[in-house]
């Protein structure tokens, strides 16, 4: 009764359609390449791919170099090989297929992390570390910290989802 909804539902069917999100005063895009159709046509690995694309808000046409390589702190989380061609190369990229998002932790959190983690078999690094035996083991990522590793990472996830399910890790 008080407003039309339309207007509201219309505008978001539009930029969802179009990718172009919000207008200014005198009819300019504010942002536009922000959604794009799911493309599902060739297979369930580039259904995947598509899903774990991310673009860098740069100029295709820019010439700066920096934006288009890879960072040490990408290690295990940015595909070092999935990027496209051309003028795109490096400002798509594409998270690694083991890759997962997830927020920041505060110490505390940190904290019951550890101590779930020391119920499965997992280590921290020490002095002793053989660097031939890191090659067959799982690496641990915390806040974009390597602290350790495992044998067993299929154990660890459900130790974990066990603990925040039990409400202990949160």
């Amino acid at each position: 009764m008080v407003f039309d909804n339309r207007c509201i539902t219309d505008t978001l069917r539009n930029s969802l359609a179009t990718g172009n999100w919000g207008r200014t005063m005198t009819g300019e895009v504010v942002k536009s390449g922000v959604s794009q159709v799911l493309k599902r046509d060739t297979s369930y690995f580039a259904t995947l791919s598509h899903l774990r694309r991310v673009v860098a808000p740069i100029q295709t046409s820019s010439k700066s170099a920096k934006p288009r390589l890879l960072h040490n702190t990408h290690f295990g989380m940015i595909c070092p090989s999935e990027t496209p061609e051309g003028q795109k190369i490096g400002i798509v990229k594409n998270f690694s297929m083991m890759a997962k998002v997830s927020l920041g932790s505060n110490d505390r959190t940190f904290d019951q992390l550890m101590k779930a983690l020391n119920e499965v078999n997992f280590e921290t690094f020490d002095l002793t570390i053989n660097p031939d035996s890191l090659q067959t083991t799982t690496k641990v990522m915390v806040n974009g910290n390597w602290i350790g590793y495992t044998d067993e990472p299929a154990l660890m996830v459900d130790v974990l989802r066990n603990e925040r399910r039990n409400g202990r890790l949160s």
